[in-house]
């Protein structure tokens, strides 16, 4: 990768400059990456850092570690894989106590030794589960507040100083236990992985215990460059399921989980999984997943793809990826015009789109495509999209023009082609009669019109 030698673009505001230091990154960290956004780079091209000028060598060597969670580099290693451990529990106080050395919740933890741990937590958990304050007793706790809104680098800084405040040098068996939402396991789970420390993620959110918990993604919003764009690969230690947390969910959000659970039942090709899931956001209530059973099998299906792929350099990750390019375009856009759209409402909009496509490269598919349509309207999981997109004050060409925007932004743009962009679709094996999700390029024209014709069916 080829870089202007153009100092103002690099050089370090002194916004920049407070960041790039509590951080530990080299000054001009940030000037690199915005120029590899605004150059439109992907991930998989390498950056030639020894043809730039010495001095700028250090910040280019960080921003290519970071970018999109990290670039091929000559003499850089990746971080090492390994799959996390997941486990589930029936009770928040289990939960806790699978959290080695954790000060005896459990009678199983025996004599165990106190370990040394470092606890971020959501607000809302410190408010509704008074059991988490009598747990971590005596260890360091980092309340995180604000949702999508501080889910940046600025509070990615302000954890990873706190966080090495804590910590000495050769403090290797300090832990970070992430307990919250997608929010605060990306953030939690990148600073531990800035530190050289190991994590351990117990997700409070159906969503978050679906996806954010597992694959070791981790980072934050880079605006105006999009969602997830500043990152590492951090594989947790551990992943610990408590269903019990799922009592204190709003409707909304178990919707949101359950679009992500929708996603692995279409790429396994499983209806009916696919319709015991429809029922359960349809209903808004995870009473039948009080034992953990069906979201441990959803976090094994992802930990699955994760194995094969740790990394998203041989395309099998990839498929992952269905529903979210329309998905992550947005919840970008909406954040810019300041509304929240919850991921999984975005997830489930996107799965639609992909129906749609699939039923007009497949006409002979139109029945199946028409009765997952119907699911997804059951659902109720897309009705957050659609009632942003139907107010009277929202212009759909203007909604598409920056759509389309973030999608160029996105890692999923079609190399050297401003026309089309790759995805993951979906595609009816007439021979088997079974779905299947293959990664493919589409005209962004296809796509947008697939999207208008989902919002007038979803209606």
């Amino acid at each position: 990768m080829k870089f202007m030698d153009k100092s103002n673009i690099s050089e370090s505001n002194q916004g920049d400059l407070a960041i790039e230091q509590a951080l530990g990154w080299a000054a001009g960290t940030l000037g690199c990456l915005r120029e590899a956004f605004a150059a439109g780079r992907r991930r998989d091209e390498p950056w030639e850092i020894a043809r730039v000028p010495e001095e700028r060598q250090p910040a280019m060597a960080q921003a290519a570690a970071v970018f999109r969670r990290g670039v091929g580099v000559a003499g850089v290693e990746s971080a090492a894989y390994r799959p996390a451990e997941i486990l589930s529990t029936r009770s928040v106080a289990e939960a806790l106590a699978l959290v080695p050395g954790s000060y005896g919740l459990s009678e199983s933890q025996g004599g165990a030794i106190p370990g040394r741990f470092l606890f971020v937590v959501d607000e809302a958990i410190t408010r509704l589960w008074p059991e988490f304050r009598e747990s971590h007793l005596g260890f360091p706790a980092w309340i995180l507040r604000g949702g999508e809104a501080v889910k940046n680098l600025e509070t990615a800084s302000r954890l990873t100083a706190w966080i090495r405040s804590h910590s000495g040098s050769a403090d290797r068996g300090l832990q970070v236990v992430a307990i919250g939402g997608g929010v605060t396991l990306d953030v939690a789970g990148f600073a531990a992985g800035l530190c050289g420390l190991e994590h351990v993620n117990i997700p409070t959110t159906l969503l978050a215990m679906v996806d954010a918990a597992i694959g070791g993604k981790t980072g934050v919003n880079f605006p105006p460059f999009g969602k997830n764009q500043v990152g590492l690969f951090h594989f947790p230690a551990r992943v610990i399921i408590c269903p019990d947390f799922l009592r204190t969910l709003p409707v909304e959000e178990i919707r949101a989980g359950a679009a992500e659970c929708l996603k692995h039942a279409l790429l396994a090709g499983d209806l009916d999984f696919f319709e015991k899931w429809v029922r359960l956001a349809r209903d808004g209530n995870a009473a039948f997943a009080e034992d953990g059973g069906p979201v441990v099998v959803v976090t094994r299906m992802k930990e699955a793809f994760v194995e094969r792929d740790p990394f998203e350099l041989s395309g099998a990750r990839e498929l992952l990826n269905l529903g979210h390019t329309t998905a992550h375009a947005l919840e970008s856009v909406a954040q810019s015009r300041g509304l929240v759209i919850r991921h999984g409402a975005a997830v489930a909009m996107g799965l639609a789109c992909k129906v749609r496509l699939m039923a007009a490269a497949q006409p002979g598919c139109l029945g199946l495509a028409r009765k997952i349509m119907d699911a997804l309207r059951s659902s109720r999981c897309v009705d957050e999209v659609i009632a942003w997109l139907s107010g009277p004050d929202i212009a759909m060409d203007a909604v598409w023009a920056a759509m389309v925007d973030q999608m160029r932004q996105d890692k999923k743009l079609r190399s050297g082609d401003r026309t089309g962009i790759r995805v993951v679709g979906l595609r009816w094996n007439p021979a088997t009669g079974i779905l299947e999700a293959h990664a493919t390029e589409v005209e962004l024209e296809a796509l947008r019109r697939a999207f208008v014709s989902c919002l007038q069916e979803l209606r």
